[in-house]
């Protein structure tokens, strides 16, 4: 399922991957150049990676995403026990259920958590206690939202704990049940059956997905743009960096042919990636390139004009 869900993704990093290391090898034939360009290419990606990932925070987003994904394979099976599931539920603008399900013993909303300690220690307890106040408050929102038209189903709460680790006991706070990840789906069959028909299941499943598509429509008439999700951030930072450093090497190239081939070519090159850009699927890449093109060949015309300068003087 992860393959075919991220299919182009994986073949955008092992062709870009090939394209990095081939590409000097075979162009660059000098093996200063080779040496080099590999040293900056190396320091470049890894300082890009670490800023990105440490001083933006997005670690801890991105172990929460993988979090909600663990969530999501525990509740797949469900499916074929009469459950409905849906994901990322957003009933407010700036917030989301992570996942609903809908099944024989009612309606469950579900909330994820993450973290690098162990969930055991007292540094978690306030954790916790604020995970199960925002299942709790989720609950109360979408049984709102199913009142008028589902008055008899009652929404109850739960928090899926990441890591799963088997020292933690189960427990309900505040009324929530707060349990490690992996005896979610478990638990979830364990609930008394009968209280939705398969009838009513897919009644209540239908209404709430055209809740959420009427809401959505709206939000989107509102903003213009949906909010990006941790995988099109992923996406931006990779296709801008990869289109920046294609750039860099095609001017690098040029410049290491003919100094002054690289200057000349620098102009149609901003033009053609500029062009580029008004193609949806390359903006991104067509972007990063035309930013690290004007950069470069800037940054060699004011070397070369300094050295001119330089000779001139003395």
């Amino acid at each position: 399922r992860f393959a075919k869900a991220h299919a182009w993704r994986i073949v955008f990093a092992v062709v870009f991957i090939s394209v990095l290391a081939g590409t000097p090898a075979v162009l660059l034939h000098r093996y200063q150049y080779w040496f080099f360009f590999g040293l900056a290419l190396g320091a470049t990606a890894g300082m890009l990676g670490y800023w990105v990932v440490v001083y933006s925070g997005s670690a801890h987003a991105v172990m929460g995403d993988i979090g909600e994904q663990w969530t999501q394979q525990a509740l797949h099976p469900l499916r074929k026990r009469g459950w409905k599931i849906i994901h990322r539920v957003l009933l407010r603008k700036t917030e989301d259920i992570d996942s609903v399900a809908i099944g024989p013993a009612g309606v469950v909303v579900v909330e994820t958590k993450w973290s690098s300690d162990s969930w055991d220690s007292r540094t978690r307890r306030q954790r916790l206690d604020e995970a199960a106040a925002a299942a709790s408050d989720n609950a109360r929102r979408l049984w709102l939202v199913l009142r008028s038209s589902h008055p008899e189903v009652s929404v109850r709460a739960v928090v899926a704990l990441w890591p799963s680790d088997d020292a933690f006991k189960p427990r309900q706070i505040a009324g929530v049940d707060v349990m490690p990840g992996l005896t979610l789906r478990d638990w979830l069959l364990e609930l008394p059956a009968g209280q939705l028909s398969p009838e009513r299941v897919d009644a209540v499943w239908s209404d709430l997905s055209a809740h959420l598509d009427a809401r959505d429509k709206a939000g989107l008439d509102v903003d213009r743009s949906p909010p990006k999700s941790a995988e099109d951030l992923f996406d931006d930072v990779v296709q801008h960096v990869g289109g920046a450093l294609t750039g860099a090497l095609v001017v690098a190239w040029l410049t290491s042919r003919m100094w002054f081939l690289g200057m000349l070519a620098a102009v149609p090159l901003a033009a053609t990636w500029a062009a580029a850009r008004q193609v949806r699927p390359l903006r991104r890449v067509a972007t990063g390139a035309l930013l690290s093109t004007v950069f470069v060949g800037s940054l060699f015309a004011a070397l070369v004009a300094i050295a001119y300068l330089h000779a001139w003087l003395w």
